[in-house]
């Protein structure tokens, strides 16, 4: 991992299709640095399969993830907008299209 200030952080996200809603969230240890005008988020998400390693990216505008290991993805997300991402598993690769409502996050500092 890169160098980077040590974090604990939780990860949640919110998918909906049609009328199936499914939340997804878990905990992480990662690190987190700043490089020009960009935040990122480095963490490594323990999976059945193997470890996945994600980034991810926060700029003004959008954030930007990206995932590597036993699952592959690189999906772009910009607030009420719709864009196309890609995600490869053990099952082939998928192409993404999605439509960001809203981006939320939230920084604590020395909250346990």
């Amino acid at each position: 991992m890169s160098t980077g200030t040590p974090i604990t952080l939780k990860f949640v996200t919110e998918i909906k299709e049609g009328l199936r809603k499914e939340n997804v969230a878990f905990d992480a240890n990662g690190l987190y640095y700043i490089k020009g005008n960009n935040t990122y988020l480095q963490f490594d998400e323990e999976q059945e399969a193997g470890t996945v390693k994600t980034v991810i990216k926060i700029s003004e505008k959008e954030v930007l993830i990206l995932r590597s290991g036993q699952v592959k993805m690189r999906q772009v997300y910009r607030k009420n907008e719709t864009t196309n991402g890609s995600f490869q598993n053990q099952l082939g690769t998928f192409d993404l299209k999605t439509k960001t409502n809203n981006i939320e996050f939230k920084w604590y500092k020395n909250s346990r």
